[in-house]
Order: structure tokens, then sequence, then C-alpha cells
């Protein structure tokens, strides 16, 4: 259970570095995608990072919504969020038990 406890309270500080270095790159390039995904200690390979990178180059900016590679910037800090919202519900769930 303590291992359980302590692997989460690691993910939610990869995941809030990962953040803080999202924030602070300046022009959002592959580089520093990778750099995000290793920091946060997500398990995604490089194949698929790539694969999304491309991908978020063929999406428009609409109101509200940056487009191409800054929508890929946000849509990961969106995602670095929850999976920290997750995470510090489980680690209350396990905290109690």
């Amino acid at each position: 259970m303590k291992t359980i406890i302590k692997g989460l309270e690691q993910q939610i500080k990869n995941f809030n570095k990962a953040i803080k270095y999202l924030d602070q790159c300046g022009e959002f390039d592959f580089d520093y995608y990778k750099k995000v995904h290793h920091i946060a200690g997500t398990d995604t390979q490089k194949f698929d990072l790539s694969e999304m990178w491309s991908d978020a180059k063929l999406v428009l900016s609409s109101p509200g919504h940056p487009g191409g590679v800054e929508s890929l910037r946000e849509i990961t800090r969106n995602s670095l969020l929850t999976g920290i919202s997750e995470a510090q519900k489980l680690l209350e769930v396990m905290k109690k038990i």
C-alpha cells in the first residue's frame, strides 16, 4: 500500500513538473513535446508522439482554440491536469484504507 501511495505522489510531482516546463518553454516544438512526456514519466512511445505531433499540425484554429501544435500543447496541459486530479482522488482513497 505504501508503495502505491508513494508512486501516486511521485506521479503528481512529475505531472506538476511537466506542466511547469510546458508553461515555461517558448515556441513549442517537437523536442519540447518529447521532454514534457519524459518529465511526466508517461510511457508514450516516440512514434506515437510523432504521430500526434503530425496530426496536430493539421488542426485549424477557431475562437478560443489555438490550432496547430499549440492545440497539442493545450491538450497535453489539460491531460496532465486531469491526471493530477484523478491521482489526487485516488491518493485520498488510498490514504483512508
